[in-house]
């Protein structure tokens, strides 16, 4: 969660460099990207969030903490009708947070200090069947919104504990399959060599590619 800031400006600046891309093709005024028949092949990147899926991308190294991870949803899925996408993602997920916190102690001559230590780990791994209809803006089909709804099911385990000079004195171990139900919007910018895409919903904010299959029409 702190780097959101600068992954939303990063991500709009994407965007934006993609569309004056896009928009400079000697195309047709109307590109089928998401005609009946075609299929989409992309991946997503989960950019901030936290729960229900506890893993997100994130990498933060200083002295006092040390935190990474990588929450991956690799997707496919075909058009059934113009602008209707049926598919599914893989869940991949993991990270791992861990900080440090010195304590005072004053009633001592000098202050004794105690270093805690914080960690936590998690992990995501599952499916996400989804549903998902483009509303192409402008008749030269360079950027689409979208609607998207899923039924994420997954296993997630977590770990979160403390340790004072190396003794384990408090922890939290949970474990479980996880279903829940997704909704969300998003922005397409699409160009010949594929689009890029940046979506949010109830577990998050994720930025993504996607390759566009079409079918040739002879």
């Amino acid at each position: 969660m702190r780097n959101t800031n600068h992954v939303l400006l990063s991500s709009f600046f994407l965007i934006i460099s993609f569309s004056l891309f896009a928009q400079k093709e000697d195309r047709p005024s109307y590109r089928n990207y998401f005609d009946r028949g075609a299929k989409a092949v992309g991946i997503q990147i989960g950019v901030a969030g936290g729960y229900p899926i506890n893993s997100v991308t994130i990498l933060d190294i200083s002295n006092d903490s040390k935190d990474y991870g990588l929450l991956a949803l690799p997707s496919y899925g075909w058009f059934v009708e113009r602008n209707f996408l049926v598919g599914a993602s893989a869940i991949i997920g993991f990270s791992n947070y861990s900080s440090f916190n010195d304590s005072y102690d004053y009633s001592t001559s000098p202050p004794s200090v105690t270093r805690y230590q914080y960690k936590g780990r998690s992990i995501d791994l599952g499916l996400a069947p989804f549903l998902r209809y483009y509303v192409p803006l402008g008749k030269r089909n360079v950027v689409s919104l979208f609607g998207q709804g899923s039924l994420p099911v997954f296993y997630s385990k977590s770990r979160n504990e403390t340790t004072p000079n190396q003794i384990n004195n408090w922890y939290s171990n949970q474990q479980g399959i996880k279903v829940i139900a997704s909704l969300g919007l998003g922005v397409s910018v699409n160009g010949r060599l594929g689009s890029l895409e940046i979506n949010g919903n109830n577990t998050g904010l994720y930025i993504g590619v996607q390759k566009y299959l079409t079918i040739k029409k002879k």
